[in-house]
């Protein structure tokens, strides 16, 4: 029961730029108007994040994955391995989007 809360958590702070970055609000691949209030964000605050925590669940990943290896090492590490990699593709998925959007955002805007 604790191993499925710890998941659960894990999975639902994962993919800052999921929640916190928005594209801009026309059709992919096209410009806006001439005087068309674009909302989008720009800042890459949040991808950013992404990737950093997600470099850092990779390292844990293959630290657990290691311990597994180990003839005394902690039950249930290639288990704790497999969920940690996961939750670091989540954040790699979330770092991306986040970039892509950000980056239409600013070729909308012209920045």
């Amino acid at each position: 029961m604790k191993r499925v809360v710890a998941l659960s958590l894990a999975v639902a702070l994962t993919g800052c730029s999921f929640i916190a970055v928005n594209g801009p609000d026309i059709a992919p691949g096209t410009m806006p108007m001439p005087g068309d209030d674009i909302d989008c964000s720009e800042s890459r605050a949040a991808p950013i994040v992404d990737v950093v925590l997600g470099t850092l669940m990779v390292m844990g990943a293959i630290s657990a994955f290691l311990d597994s290896r180990k003839p005394d090492g902690a039950p249930l590490s290639g288990e704790a391995a497999l969920a940690i990699a996961a939750v670091a593709v989540v954040f790699g998925a979330s770092a991306y989007f986040g970039f892509s959007r950000t980056s239409e955002c600013r070729r909308v805007r012209g920045n």
